[in-house]
């Protein structure tokens, strides 16, 4: 050990990138898992890039919400030996667009891998597809993972392989299917890549997520954003409100989606993976 630090160029021999979007946490991460799985070095890189979100752009309370819980998992990195490289793309930014910010880092880690999680906003899924092959255009192998759903929108189609057009058959085709696979468990330590900071890297407060007049004081009094305040508010929601709801209930009444509110600005702002939440659920429900 000659304690040098190492360059990205030093750290590339089987460098991967993990792209986190709404997928903020560490535990049950398909992508982050098959990163650590395929390469040495792993890169951990989150691209603001709200222009390409199309009608999906972020609001002022969701913008709260994202700053908190990037926060949390900068920390959550740190505390496993690794980093949280964050990016901007728009107009006043280094970056044009997230293909442009994920070229430059390739380009600096000599990356043979990038792996991300779904997202199915149209906006988002024509994106994506253009970065994805771009990318394996160049012999970058890409993967993608669903860590949200217990069914993507193309799994579930009637006998004539059509979509369902009414909730009832589809959520009865939906639960004789309901097999997702276990969750998987945070990694113990990530690789240091520390070491340095990637080139046009900017820091979180460079998003301007937070309002420059302080409405938000609420939100982060009331809530524990991130991946533990999520799973502690999950682990209530199933002993408290989940009990009260008539088993034969389709749609939650009134009542309960009024107290549902935590665990759905929770779940959204983390994403925690259809694994994880069946888990909990099979414990509760019998053929869960």
């Amino acid at each position: 050990m000659t304690g040098k630090a190492k360059s990205p160029q030093d750290a590339s021999q089987g460098s991967s990138i993990v792209w986190f979007r709404q997928d903020l946490r560490l535990a049950d991460n398909p992508a982050l898992s098959r990163a650590l799985d395929e390469g040495d070095s792993v890169y951990c890189v989150y691209i603001h890039a709200p222009i390409e979100e199309g009608r999906w752009a972020p609001g002022g309370a969701t913008k709260v919400w994202l700053n908190q819980s990037l926060k949390a998992l900068q920390q959550d990195l740190e505390d496993k030996g690794g980093r949280l490289h964050i990016f901007d793309v728009g107009a006043d930014s280094e970056f044009a667009t997230s293909q442009a910010v994920l070229a430059a880092i390739v380009k600096q880690t000599q990356a043979r891998a990038i792996f991300w999680n779904r997202r199915y906003e149209p906006a988002i899924i024509e994106r994506d597809k253009e970065i994805k092959s771009h990318f394996k255009e160049q012999g970058i192998n890409v993967e993608t993972f669903n860590s949200a759903l217990l069914k993507e929108p193309w799994q579930v189609k009637t006998k004539e392989g059509k979509p369902y057009q009414v909730f009832t058959p589809f959520w009865r085709a939906c639960l004789n299917e309901m097999h997702p696979d276990p969750p998987l468990s945070a990694p113990k330590k990530l690789p240091d890549n520390k070491l340095h900071k990637l080139q046009g890297e900017v820091a979180l407060k460079k998003l301007a997520l937070l309002p420059q007049i302080q409405w938000d004081k609420g939100i982060k009094d009331a809530w524990v954003p991130g991946e533990q305040g999520a799973l502690k508010q999950l682990k209530t929601f199933l002993k408290t409100v989940w009990l009260i709801m008539p088993q034969t209930a389709i749609a939650p009444t009134l009542r309960v989606y009024r107290d549902c509110r935590p665990i759905c600005i929770l779940v959204r702002s983390v994403r925690l993976q259809c694994g994880i939440r069946q888990k909990n659920m099979s414990r509760l429900i019998p053929n869960w």
